[in-house]
């Protein structure tokens, strides 16, 4: 098992233990757990079949194009949690109990940090399982007394 996965399965039992108490305060919010924990599983999957890839010494750019798009959604169902569960707090009529205020909590403060945390180990396995084949960097500064610049980079891989 990966490090990748065993966070995913981590965070996967912590949000299970957490969606009981979201869900008694807003359905919604247990929509917005299920969501991230299927995306977390998705991602442990993609993981594990990238490992076997690289133990066979195999690149695979679709399969490293699956794993960004999967760590993006990923990325995605943790922020839309987050905002939603400060929409709440935010227009709730009533303070929230005790319990619910942990799990949130826990939600709003540990659950970026270990989405980022993933993002370091997922671009690892991607660098590792796509070759780039070319690289395109552009820029301008297009009013120098206001600061305004622009850059980008384009990666290709193959």
């Amino acid at each position: 098992m990966t490090l990748l996965q065993q966070t995913a399965e981590e965070l996967t039992a912590e949000l299970a233990r957490h969606r009981t108490t979201l869900g008694n305060e807003d359905d919604n919010l247990a929509v917005y757990v299920d969501a991230l924990i299927g995306e977390l599983r998705h991602l442990a999957e993609l993981t594990g079949q990238a490992e076997d890839h690289l133990k066979r010494r195999k690149s695979n750019t679709d399969l490293a194009g699956q794993l960004l798009a999967c760590a993006q959604a990923t990325q995605g169902a943790g922020e839309l949690l987050v905002q939603a569960l400060d929409s709440h707090v935010a227009s709730a009529a009533r303070t929230p109990g005790q319990t619910f205020q942990k799990a949130c909590n826990w939600v709003t403060s540990k659950l970026p940090g270990w989405l980022s945390g993933i993002w370091n180990s997922v671009w690892a396995m991607i660098q590792r399982l796509a070759t780039p084949r070319s690289w395109t960097i552009s820029g301008g500064i297009t009013a120098p007394s206001l600061g305004l610049t622009s850059a980008s980079i384009s990666i290709t891989f193959g």
